[in-house]
């Protein structure tokens, strides 16, 4: 069966860089965008106007009326992280799947109520984390696991990512690091599983964020450790390698790289999947020209699919990352828990 059998139309929430992103991919794979809600009116609005959804896009005044009146069979959401729990259990129990910016929820309160809204209501529940879905890191799990793709390199010893991001920090340490550091711990999950937990944790904020960086190291039940350094200060590399016994495997610009390199005995090879993934998600190289916009479209095909599996209710949570967002929720407030720094006054509050 083709991907573009499962095409399906959407319903959006949020109006800000991530929707318009996500908006634009839609587009560009022909899908239907019914509906816009976004509880800031003028920049919905202005976003319609821009991206050139007059006419085929209603834009709804609240969300009540979204989810009683729009046709789409899902909600993507792109509102910011502290509505996501709300607005996704709202989709839930109007029968809609949902498919969410990351991160799902903001505490482990919320967490239990998406878990108990999908025991109650059983939908596709799917973040949309590029470090999840990534074609690459899914590639190379799927190597770890079998070992047949390259059983020269030998046992895989150390996994090692580093990630950076010189973005806007909003006023919260905590906040910055749920919303950026899920897409490390989110290559870690994806390669090594979702049963990793945290070995040593070291954090060091800066409140005003000239040099705020931390590094921690997990373990998976197989004893594979991954050592995850992350600077929120400076544009550094965002890299993944995969050290074997035999040589290693670099990812480089992770997490929506398209190609990877393996080095073995003083050899460089790359390996780039970039027409492999164009074929094998009939996507056409002339629209789909930046890694992001693969990455984008990748994801809501996965999505699509789990939606059309997702008609047997017993079959749902095997096409849906849903654990391995709960996997990535759970280490960054394991991480936090294990600061081995001084932490603030008014930071220990905010944790507590």
């Amino acid at each position: 069966m083709s991907r573009q059998d499962h095409a399906l139309s959407a319903a959006i929430i949020g109006a800000g860089e991530r929707a318009r992103n996500m908006i634009r991919v839609y587009r560009m794979l022909g899908r239907p965008v019914t509906g816009v809600f976004s509880r800031t009116r003028e920049k919905t609005y202005k976003m319609v106007e821009e991206l050139g959804l007059y006419g085929v896009t209603t834009v709804y005044e609240n969300l009540a009326n979204m989810l009683e009146h729009d046709v789409a069979p899902y909600i993507y959401i792109a509102s910011p992280n502290n509505t996501h729990a709300a607005f996704s259990m709202e989709a839930i129990f109007h029968g809609r799947h949902v498919f969410t910016e990351n991160l799902m929820a903001e505490n482990v309160r919320e967490l239990a109520s998406i878990e108990e809204a999908l025991r109650q209501e059983p939908r596709v529940f799917m973040e949309a984390n590029t470090a999840l879905s990534s074609p690459v890191l899914k590639r190379l799990q799927s190597y770890i696991n079998t070992g047949r793709d390259y059983p020269e390199l030998g046992a895989l010893g150390m996994l090692a990512i580093t990630y950076s991001s010189s973005r806007d920090k909003p006023q919260s340490e905590l906040g910055f690091l749920k919303s950026e550091g899920c897409y490390p711990i989110g290559a870690a999950v994806r390669i090594l599983g979702t049963r990793v937990e945290t070995v040593v944790s070291d954090m060091d904020y800066d409140s005003a964020w000239h040099d705020s960086r931390g590094a921690c190291t997990l373990s998976n039940d197989a004893g594979i450790k991954s050592c995850l350094s992350m600077s929120f200060a400076d544009k550094l590399p965002s890299n993944v390698v995969l050290s074997f016994k035999n040589g290693f495997i670099l990812v480089e610009d992770f997490p929506t790289a398209l190609h990877y390199d393996i080095f073995q005995g003083g050899v460089r090879t790359r390996v780039d999947l970039t027409q492999d993934i164009l074929r094998e998600y009939e996507l056409s190289p002339d629209i789909f020209k930046t890694p992001l916009d693969i990455s984008l479209a990748v994801s809501i095909l996965d999505f699509e699919e789990a939606v059309a599996a997702g008609q047997d209710r017993s079959l749902w949570q095997e096409y849906t990352n849903y654990r391995e967002s709960q996997a990535v929720f759970r280490l960054i407030y394991e991480i936090l828990a294990h600061m081995s720094v001084t932490v603030k006054p008014e930071l220990r509050a905010v944790q507590q």
